[in-house]
């Protein structure tokens, strides 16, 4: 056998994989850039909601009584949190299952497709080149030694038979079903990630303990005191919206979701070349 023809041949199926990981790796920060502008189309969106959702709050209690005022400001104060944090809710329910998880599976079948597209040129590319070398397949699985060039060569003399978006991510069916399941984690991963973080264990408690504060020595009358308890809640969890630390969590959380949804599809590309290269 020819040595020097079998390390030219694996030497240019290693460099078609590195191309391979470069165009995922450049396409997977695309679809993060793309994905962080529409996250954050939603997260400007919620917060300017929510003083229209505080301001038009039906609440059971009113503030009436001048001798009970702290507990019907306490129980008016406790209902306008809990009808927010539901709006909350409501609201990334619907852009997780209407926009964010449609978009990002859209990106991931449109990555799958473009990777499959250009593997298929380099397929032929390697195809070609295993003819002008004249590279005898089964004459190098019959002779392969132990070693780990061998074992090498005799996988890059087949590299790329059939189809990759087959070997990526299955049957046509395979596929639909990966991207379903991708869909359906990150649906629930991200709505629990939102509420936690904009409605978090604590939350109802903090405010009302802030409008008490507020309460105290004020010479709110009974008349103003429920327009000034929406304007005081509004804006505590405006400004908890606002806070960096909210914005940073919040963006993390979005690309680890993302992250998780291309790493089905990184771990499925690297699957298939180690098969080819390193049998």
């Amino acid at each position: 056998m020819n040595e020097m023809k079998y390390n030219n041949f694996e030497s240019q199926a290693q460099d078609k994989k590195a191309l391979i990981d470069q165009l995922f790796n450049e396409e997977c920060d695309k679809i993060r850039d793309r994905v962080l502008r529409v996250s954050d189309a939603f997260y400007y969106d919620l917060q300017s909601s929510i003083p229209l959702w505080i301001k038009d709050a039906q609440c059971s209690t009113k503030i009436s009584n001048i001798f009970k005022a702290k507990s019907q400001a306490t129980d008016f104060t406790s209902q306008l949190v809990r009808k927010c944090s539901d709006k909350i809710k409501c609201k990334t329910e619907e852009w997780v299952k209407n926009r964010f998880v449609p978009m990002l599976m859209t990106e991931i079948n449109t990555l799958a497709q473009t990777m499959n597209s250009k593997t298929k040129t380099y397929e032929q590319e390697l195809a070609n080149l295993r003819v002008s070398l004249h590279i005898d397949q089964q004459g190098i699985v019959k002779n392969a030694t132990p070693s780990s060039t061998n074992r090498a060569l005799s996988a890059g003399a087949s590299i790329l038979v059939g189809d990759l978006g087959g070997a990526i991510m299955g049957s046509a069916g395979g596929f639909d079903a990966t991207l379903k399941t991708i869909g359906c984690e990150v649906c629930a991963g991200v709505i629990l990630g939102v509420i936690s973080l904009f409605t978090p264990v604590g939350l109802t408690a903090m405010v009302i303990g802030v409008v008490l504060s507020a309460l105290v020595g004020s010479k709110w009358s009974l008349s103003t005191m429920e327009d000034k308890i929406r304007m005081k809640v509004s804006e505590k969890m405006v400004d908890s919206i606002k806070s960096v630390t909210s914005k940073d969590t919040f963006n993390n959380m979005i690309i680890n979701n993302v992250n998780k949804s291309l790493k089905e599809l990184r771990n499925n590309i690297d699957a298939h070349w180690s098969d080819l290269l390193c049998a």
